[in-house]
């Protein structure tokens, strides 16, 4: 029961009757002879495109820890999956349209400088929102595509002033003098985490001036370095926003600063201290994203619904990510010395959160434990669905509705993926390529837009079939969370 979420036989994927008869394989060898050298240029093509589409860029703990990447071939032997790996193969990645494409002022020099160098940074820090956001809609009176963009970019930004731990990096603005560093302490020595306060605090001023901007480099790794490098190309895009985008912009960069700041002088080695804890910085790191997306689309017009308007449903579309990413990234956490797992929820089960880790020990005993604790997790990561299935159902815009519903599937997918999966405590858990393409595919333009529905009961459905199989009745929380979610699934949207 324990792997059925993550494992299949090549029997569950072709079936017997499938299979052809001795004779009929000497009859079918040259058409075998050619299908099985067109798939292996395909698997080669495949294995390049995978290849191209490394972590390499990213920050902080990644690379650090293994990454468990399902094989292309298990996509491969499900039909579904392969035929969206091939029309993601030959029918291209998706849009090509860049920040400011559709726009009045698009061609202007020194604009088309600062959309090259942000659509290629998009596409580094983040593949899969690069690809939504692509849809999106731009005009001049309401550049939802320029909108949505440039605050992704400037909340990846100041993420990666909190996540930079290297304190070095920090020590030259203890002689704060310009805007964006705010003010220095009036009696005594700064600290590296005081500095970083100070500058997470200020940093929406940056958007108004260009002084300091050199001062940002050598802050991050990789991709999120090459972004603080290039702020000022940002800026100069946010610039061109009406006002009352730009407002937008500003307010959430402000109110997450001021979150992210409260957290960063606590000892989180071993997690928030309870969940009440936990949401609060989920809300301060993600629930606001849920809040600025959600005042882009009505100051846009793309939507009017005032469901649209109530926290108690952005604030779960924005938070049903980050949860869901901080259960599966538990072991990048613990190796980087800061983890958020509440400790109400994992004390539980262990003395210490890294008692948790199967990596430095495996034993029956320690992996029931570990398994416990994430059935928790998970339980309460589900619970956030049903608020961003109403929030999904009262979207009546198309692109917006794509936009929102991918991220969310896909979380849902990763954790079914991480369900009852030791795994997740040995490496970072990742759902298969094909499937990934697949979710994507099923929410473009064209098909079904509220296939979301179903993509969300499947996997209701799949972690509920493990939960009531766990031994014990231990998996009744998720059980019941997934009820919840099939119930939600299944009522008529209007």
């Amino acid at each position: 029961a324990t792997t059925e979420i993550y494992t299949l036989s090549l029997h569950d994927a072709l079936p017997i009757s499938f299979l052809p008869t001795p004779m009929e394989l000497v009859e079918l060898q040259p058409v075998l002879l050619a299908a099985g050298l067109g798939l292996a240029f395909i698997l080669l093509a495949l294995k390049k495109l995978r290849k191209g589409s490394g972590d390499k860029q990213k920050q902080g703990g990644y690379g650090k820890v293994k990454t468990h990447s399902p094989s292309l071939w298990s996509s491969v032997i499900r039909p579904y999956e392969f035929y969206a790996l091939l029309g993601y193969l030959f029918a291209g990645k998706g849009s090509s349209a860049t920040l400011c494409s559709d726009l009045p002022y698009a061609a202007e020099e020194q604009v088309v400088k600062d959309d090259a160098i942000l659509h290629k940074l998009l596409k580094k820090v983040s593949r899969s929102f690069a690809a939504v956001i692509a849809d999106l809609p731009n005009s001049a009176a309401a550049p939802l595509r320029l909108s949505v963009g440039t605050f992704y970019l400037l909340l990846r930004a100041l993420d990666t002033v909190e996540d930079d731990m290297d304190l070095e990096h920090f020590e030259r603005f203890k002689d704060a003098s310009v805007a964006g560093e705010g003010m220095l302490p009036l009696l005594g020595k700064e600290t590296g985490v005081q500095v970083k306060q100070r500058l997470l605090r200020a940093f929406v001023a940056r958007l108004d001036s260009p002084a300091g901007d050199a001062k940002l480099h050598g802050i991050g790794e990789g991709a999120e370095e090459e972004l603080l490098r290039n702020f000022a190309a940002l800026r100069r895009l946010i610039d061109r926003l009406p006002k009352g985008h730009r407002n937008v912009l500003c307010n959430i960069c402000k109110e997450m600063g001021e979150g992210m700041a409260t957290y960063l002088v606590r000892d989180l080695r071993e997690g928030t201290k309870d969940v009440a804890d936990y949401e609060r910085y989920c809300y301060f790191v993600a629930g606001l994203v849920g809040k600025g997306l959600s005042q882009l689309f009505l100051t846009s017009g793309y939507e009017r619904a005032p469901q649209v308007q109530e926290q108690r449903l952005w604030e779960p579309m924005g938070a049903f990510l980050q949860v869901t990413n901080i259960t599966r990234d538990y072991i990048e956490d613990v190796v980087d010395g800061r983890t958020f797992w509440p400790r109400d929820i994992w004390s539980k089960h262990v003395a210490e959160l890294s008692d948790l880790r199967l990596d430095v020990e495996d034993t029956p005993a320690r992996r029931a434990a570990s398994l416990a604790c994430l059935d928790e997790m998970i339980a309460h990561a589900l619970a956030k669905v049903p608020a961003c299935l109403e929030y999904l159902d009262a979207l009546v815009s198309e692109p917006t509705l794509r936009f929102c519903a991918v991220p969310q599937v896909m979380a849902i997918a990763t954790l079914a993926e991480c369900y009852r999966n030791p795994k997740v405590f040995t490496g970072v858990v990742k759902i298969r390529k094909g499937l990934a393409v697949r979710l994507l595919r099923d929410c473009a333009a064209g098909k079904d837009i509220r296939k979301y529905r179903w993509w969300f009961a499947h996997f209701a459905a799949q972690m509920r079939r493990t939960a009531l199989a766990v031994p014990d009745g231990k998996g009744a929380a998720c059980a019941e969370a997934c009820a919840r979610i099939l119930e939600a699934a299944s009522k008529k949207t209007a």
